[in-house]
């Protein structure tokens, strides 16, 4: 639905699209490469004018590259969702990468004027080390798939216990993480959670949760 024609006391404050500037899912490259920014420069224009989106979440590694997307976003007026992404990292790895970004992340909001709302991390769980059992992506989703399919009446929004019980795990890492943003980065903080996630949600200032279609119907 075209969000101009949305009811108005339907209609989301923030409407937008996910923005990928390069991802390293199995640490051989980036999904987006190379990057451009005369390109990223015109898709936020489409992503504004065409689908009148009011928001975008952009992800990636290099902070540079966030940045430069971010920019581009906000001249364009879309309120930003700075997702900055190692992926396979350690705690202590990703508190220091997230350390530098923080510090980007403000300059944006501070000094340049962008509505910024900054995530710490996405489905930390299967994405980064030390929540689940496994040394990479694929051992850890192994894991996450085997522990579903052992347990009848299990989903991913209602997962069986021995997932629940990782969720101390989870938390702890994102307290760390929320701590080091908070020490650079002044404006709202959130967390793209996996429904499978039971998250601390009093650790941010706003709650996000990722959901899949598992074959529902439009209706649902």
């Amino acid at each position: 639905m075209d969000p101009k024609t949305m009811p108005k006391n339907n209609a989301p404050r923030l409407w937008g699209v996910v923005y990928d500037v390069g991802l390293n899912y199995t640490g051989t490259g980036y999904s987006v490469h190379p990057f451009n920014l005369a390109l990223v420069k015109h898709d936020m224009h489409v992503i504004a004018t065409v689908l009148h989106a009011t928001a975008i979440r952009i992800e990636g590694k290099e902070i540079s590259r966030l940045v430069l997307a971010a920019q581009a976003a906000h001249e364009v007026g879309l309120a930003v969702y700075f997702n900055p992404w190692k992926m396979n990292a350690t705690a202590e790895e990703t508190k220091e990468y997230l350390l530098e970004a923080a510090k980007a992340a403000e300059q944006l909001r501070s000094v340049d004027g962008a509505d910024m709302i900054f995530l710490v991390g996405c489905e930390c769980t299967i994405f980064s080390k030390g929540c689940f059992p496994g040394d990479d992506f694929a051992e850890r989703v192994t894991w996450f798939g085997t522990q579903l399919s052992l347990a009848s009446e299990s989903t991913l929004t209602n997962p069986p216990q021995a997932i629940l019980d990782r969720s101390s795990n989870l938390n702890e890492l994102l307290r760390l993480l929320v701590g080091a943003t908070k020490k650079h980065f002044r404006g709202p903080i959130s967390y793209s959670a996996g429904s499978w996630e039971k998250v601390d949600w009093s650790l941010f200032d706003i709650v996000g949760i990722d959901h899949y279609r598992r074959g529902e119907s439009a209706e649902d």
